[in-house]
């Protein structure tokens, strides 16, 4: 494992900077810590098919800091952040770990993801991640969420009426999708998007890199219309 972690830590190094985020010590060792955690429960039930230091580095951790540099470009100040269906923690942990003053709440309908990233998040002193165990469909916090985010989570059209359900009025529903999202399931959600009041703003793109191939991915951005 001490190989593994050593991969981990250079990886994520380097993908975090193609990203323009610089961890500090204590962030890099939370990220260690969440990444080890990940591995070794993944031994006993399934998280993640993603285990590869270097794959995850990337297409898990760096994918989740996306949502960064959108809204460092858009300007926006956040305070609340909730992640439908965070599965082993993605993007929930990453954007905790990266922004200690944002409040995110991860919610999963599965109970062992749940209590896997709340155990994470106790011993990390993740003070700002709240795992809640719940299905987005039935669950009632009482205060709407700033942005909501969905990754890997399903079609765009399901994660909007499910992110329609959570995001406060002058929100933002913010889902992690393929660059090669096809026409259809856009055209379907833009139907969906109408149905619910929701106005869909222009992609936010950006590219990952592993193994020497660029992945081109998006973040399709919805608001409440006004």
């Amino acid at each position: 494992m001490t190989e593994s972690l050593e991969q981990f830590n250079g990886a994520i190094i380097e993908a975090f900077g193609r990203m323009a985020a610089f961890p500090s010590s204590a962030q890099l060792e939370q990220l260690r810590a969440h990444f080890r955690a990940v591995v070794d429960t993944n031994a006993k039930f399934n998280l993640t098919r993603i285990t590869d230091p270097a794959e995850a580095a990337v297409k898990h951790y760096a994918d989740s800091l996306a949502l960064l540099m959108w809204v460092k470009k858009c300007d926006i100040e956040v305070e609340s952040v909730l992640d439908m269906g965070t599965g082993a923690g993605f993007p929930a942990v990453p954007l905790a770990v990266m922004r200690p003053d944002w409040v995110v709440t991860a919610i999963d309908a599965t109970r062992k993801k749940v209590d896997f990233v709340a155990r994470v998040a106790a011993e990390t002193s993740l003070s700002n991640l709240h795992a809640v165990h719940a299905h987005s469909r039935h669950w009632r916090p009482g205060r709407k969420s700033q942005i909501v985010l969905a990754k890997a989570v399903g079609r765009l059209d399901a994660c909007l009426v499910q992110g329609a359900r959570h995001v406060s009025p002058d929100g933002w529903i913010v889902v992690y999708k393929t660059a090669a999202m096809n026409a259809e399931e856009f055209s379907e959600a833009a139907s969906t998007a109408s149905k619910l009041g929701l106005r869909i703003s222009e992609p936010f793109p950006y590219t990952l890199e592993y193994a020497g191939e660029d992945i081109n991915r998006i973040l399709q951005v919805c608001q409440p219309a006004p």
